[in-house]
């Protein structure tokens, strides 16, 4: 069975800003893709409704959530198993969590 967690990280209006900083210093990182809302969507016209980039092999997903919140910025994970149910994907883990189980 095989364990992977995938960084999803929200925003306030910033997405697409944080994508350029990270890859302005890592070298090896790009953005794959940006899905922008448009008019009479969620989130406010042009902002980032989901975007994908990469740093180095990891894949990193990111949005600029269309609900006001008290913070800015939120890192939580989503998780995807080939194992049974009772592994819990949606239990806190550190974002550079990667590991296979045999």
């Amino acid at each position: 069975m095989s364990l992977s967690v995938k960084p999803f990280l929200m925003f306030q209006g910033r997405a697409e800003e944080a994508m350029a900083f990270y890859a302005s210093i890592f070298p090896d990182c790009a953005i794959d893709e940006t899905v922008r809302c448009g008019p009479g969507e969620a989130g406010p016209e042009g902002s980032v409704m989901l975007a994908r980039f990469h740093i180095g092999r990891q894949s990193i997903l990111c949005i600029d959530s269309p609900i006001n919140h008290d913070f800015t910025f939120t890192p939580p994970s989503r998780c995807s198993s080939s194992a049974s149910p009772k592994h819990n994907c949606a239990r806190s883990m550190p974002l550079s969590v990667k590991a296979e189980r045999n």
